[in-house]
């Protein structure tokens, strides 16, 4: 059940939906597992919805974000408890949508995902694999991402230690330290260093490229020397 500062913000939403800007709406392309930058309000509840079609789960992390479904019309409306980018997925019953939610100072807004045919032999999107459907996808990554954190290995996903330097800034040192491989989906741990002399701010959509799904940044704020860890998650194209 919704709170009522949640309820009240969302009511208020919806009733500013017929008179919002047009500067207040992004109107996103989907593509599967390269992830888009939306735009929501820090202050207001946010509509996500797509066009033409329907949200039939909607994945996110309730630490970072507050969510309530509109089932009947397929979507959902969203306000940020952090004030960073939040990572979500956005499934409908034709692709999985990886977003980067980004909270800014803003009236109420709307996010569309417009859903792009991919190849097939008559137009339509052509059918998900498993990986992309809502269970797998949600629990695989769960799973993937605890692993990596204690650094085990499991039936699903074996840890191999790698512990080689990759290119990233030349502020920072970028060590990747554990490559986790499923059949689907590879996890990273990369430890990330602050080699200059100023503090240095990070944030999820500054590592994301493509093939992946999923990023967590230990500490988003890091002063010089100080280092944090970096989990990656990616689809297995290999």
């Amino acid at each position: 059940m919704l709170s009522k500062p949640f309820r009240a913000l969302l009511v208020g939403a919806v009733a500013a939906f017929s008179s919002i800007s047009a500067s207040a709406q992004t109107i996103l392309d989907g593509s599967d597992g390269k992830p888009r930058l939306a735009p929501i309000s820090k202050a207001s509840a946010s509509r996500i919805a797509v066009e033409g079609g329907r949200i039939v789960q909607f994945l996110f992390d309730e630490s970072e974000l507050r969510v309530t479904e509109d089932k009947s019309n397929g979507q959902v409306f969203v306000a940020p408890k952090v004030d960073r980018p939040i990572s979500v997925f956005v499934l409908t019953d034709h692709a999985t949508h990886a977003l980067v939610l980004e909270p800014k100072d803003m009236p109420v807004a709307t996010v569309l995902v417009r859903e792009t045919a991919r190849p097939g032999g008559d137009g339509r999107p052509v059918a998900k694999s498993p990986v992309e459907r809502a269970g797998a996808l949600d629990l695989s990554v769960k799973r993937l991402v605890a692993l990596m954190a204690r650094g085990e290995s499991s039936a699903e996903f074996r840890a191999v230690d790698v512990r080689r330097a990759e290119p990233l800034w030349n502020e920072a040192v970028y060590f990747l330290v554990r490559r986790f491989e499923g059949r689907q989906l590879i996890g990273e741990h990369y430890v990330l260093r602050n080699v200059s002399s100023t503090v240095m701010r990070l944030a999820e959509q500054e590592l994301y490229r493509d093939s992946v799904l999923a990023v967590s940044i230990e500490l988003h704020q890091l002063a010089p020397g100080a280092a944090t860890n970096v989990f990656i998650v990616r689809l297995n194209n290999g």
